[in-house]
């Protein structure tokens, strides 16, 4: 585990939009505070020595079991940096830990894709569901 003082600061948050061969994005329903039986796309905040992408790729892995290819940034609003990347391989024995109760894809269009974060909706807007 991974103590508090390897936080930055000013803490920064990924968020990784993760599509995979058939176009659907990976989702969790979250299993901790905040947004508890929520779901949302999988993200964390960053360590202290990790780049952005870096940290999107390992909160990704920990939330999912997906290892992400061709990700790229798409926008950084404030504090959070959203990256699109795309699914090269999922262990289909992948236990999330305890912060994922559950993992899924959905379509890009589906209300719940944001639903424990809206705000993430007008990136999906703007980027992605044009």
């Amino acid at each position: 585990m991974i103590g508090t003082e390897h936080i930055l600061a000013e803490p920064e948050t990924v968020v990784g939009i993760i599509l995979n061969a058939e176009g659907l994005v990976a989702v969790i329903k979250r299993n901790c505070p905040p947004m508890v039986g929520k779901w949302a796309l999988p993200g964390g905040e960053r360590w202290e020595w990790e780049t952005p992408l870096a940290a999107m790729e390992r909160e990704v892995w920990e939330e999912t079991g997906i290892v992400v290819q061709k990700s790229s940034l798409l926008v950084k609003e404030g504090s959070i940096y959203y990256f699109l990347g795309y699914e090269l391989h999922r262990d289909e024995r992948f236990h999330p830990d305890f912060e994922v109760e559950q993992f899924q894809y959905m379509k890009l269009q589906d209300p719940r894709v944001t639903e424990a974060y809206p705000e993430n909706q007008k990136i999906l807007d703007k980027f992605l569901l044009l």
